[in-house]
């Protein structure tokens, strides 16, 4: 009795907590079996009475304590005789309403246990339509049996329904005197307690209802090489797993403590959790246990990249951003691209540079280090100034490997000035004019350009 009352003062302390820290309507629908072997004994009583019994005296509590959950009862098994193998024995005999436990008093007293045992259809038909509409309710099954299925229907894939539409909680699952070999067939749908006594169900039941009610908080870990959780100042999603819908999203920060902040999220479905480092990290699948504090660790050890231009600039690339597009190594989709004289952080690993000067510079196998800063400094670029006397086309090429690389041309030149900011090196210039005819007409000049210098040709 003292282990009742106390369990109690929990339970009702739970509910204080809820009903302060959220608004949302909760639902409880307990699916209750009532086929024939619910008529054997536990102790003095049957199991049907005893289950009967004390669900009455749970919504008798609630309605009393003026708990802000309200609580359904579909029965199956209990229309038609075990004989006429009835597979769609299921019925909705208390529907969700306030103060209704003389209602599910009343009812469950005038049912016989009697026939069989559909548990999936029970679960489809309690996804199809038992609970109202009302997309900020917290929704909940509980199911009470003695037995396992017997009309061949799929429980693991009645329950994936209730995660893909978000309708309801992962089922709980509440075993009177089940055989061992039974229980590891609920392990997809749901948690499941066992209770081989009257006073043990009792304890199962008040504690998977205090569970529900209880307000469930997440702690996001974002965790260094090291394994600590230290990382932090990234944003982090949760999004649906079924269809990506994005549900929750929040900048990672610390407590007081320096610990994870704890964030609340509705524990129905599945969620992919990403912490939006470069590149994103995520962990697929993610099912919140109710009413407890879940950790969710993600592993992101970052290190920094500092880009630099070194030296000086000239007047004509003073200002100038130059870009830097940013792949993890032998792939093609871009992590990011950051501007020289900036730093980014990165998820520790090695990435291929590509660095939009002219001409482009490519780095291949960057190693960036966890807790570590990796500093790539290139020379700001020299200016090449050229005045065309005539109209005509004229290229720039370098050379790599022995042989000519086009950097940059313009299919029509005018007689004007033209400028160019190239990177530090050796180039040639090829000018054809338009006003002379032949092959032969066509001038190459060699020109050297220094970083923050300007470089002055003349055709």
């Amino acid at each position: 009795m003292k282990l009742y009352r106390s369990l109690l003062v929990l339970l009702f302390c739970c509910w204080f907590a809820f009903a302060h820290a959220q608004v949302q309507q909760t639902r409880i629908l307990f699916l209750l079996d009532a086929s024939g072997s619910m008529n054997q004994k536990i102790e003095a009583e049957s199991r049907w009475k005893v289950a009967s019994r004390l669900l009455y005296n749970l919504a008798d509590s609630l309605e009393r304590h003026h708990s802000p959950v309200q609580i359904a009862v579909r029965v199956f098994g209990h229309q038609s005789p075990n004989a006429q193998h009835n597979c769609q024995d299921s019925r909705l005999e208390i529907p969700f309403a306030k103060s209704n436990a003389k209602t599910i008093l009343r009812k469950l007293n005038a049912i016989n246990p009697q026939g069989y045992t559909p548990i999936a259809y029970s679960i489809f038909k309690a996804a199809e339509g038992d609970f109202p509409p009302d997309k900020n309710a917290l929704n909940a099954i509980v199911l009470i049996t003695d037995g396992i299925e017997t009309c061949d229907g799929d429980p693991c894939a009645a329950a994936q329904l209730l995660e893909r539409k978000r309708i309801s909680l992962k089922p709980f699952i509440i075993g009177l005197g089940l055989q061992d070999s039974f229980i590891k067939k609920f392990d997809c749908v749901g948690p499941y307690f066992d209770a081989k006594s009257s006073s043990g169900f009792n304890l199962v039941l008040r504690s998977v209802v205090a569970q529900i009610m209880n307000t469930t908080t997440v702690q996001v870990n974002l965790l260094n090489s090291a394994g600590e959780a230290k990382e932090t100042s990234v944003e982090v999603t949760f999004s649906d797993a079924y269809n990506t819908e994005l549900k929750y999203a929040y900048v990672h920060a610390m407590n007081d403590f320096g610990i994870s902040d704890t964030l609340r999220i509705d524990p129905i479905g599945k969620y992919t959790v990403t912490a939006h480092t470069m590149p994103p990290v995520s962990k697929s699948d993610v099912v919140l246990t109710p009413g407890r504090h879940n950790i969710i660790g993600l592993d992101v050890p970052q290190g920094l990249l500092q880009l630099t231009l070194t030296g000086t600039p000239t007047p004509m690339t003073i200002g100038l951003t130059v870009p830097c597009i940013i792949r993890k190594s032998n792939q093609l989709e871009i992590v990011n691209v950051q501007d020289f004289n900036s730093s980014n952080k990165y998820i520790s690993g090695e990435y291929d540079l590509e660095i939009l000067t002219l001409p482009e510079i490519e780095m291949r196998g960057v190693t960036i280090t966890p807790a570590e800063t990796k500093n790539i400094p290139i020379p700001y670029s020299g200016n090449l100034s050229i005045f065309f006397q005539t109209t005509g086309m004229a290229s720039i090429y370098t050379t790599k490997i022995n042989r000519w690389v086009k950097v940059y041309d313009w299919e029509s030149v005018k007689a004007a000035n033209y400028e160019v900011n190239l990177q530090p090196g050796e180039y040639d210039i090829v000018f054809k004019s338009s006003t002379k005819a032949g092959s032969e007409n066509t001038e190459t000049k060699h020109v050297v350009i220094e970083s923050g210098k300007v470089a002055k040709l003349k055709f």
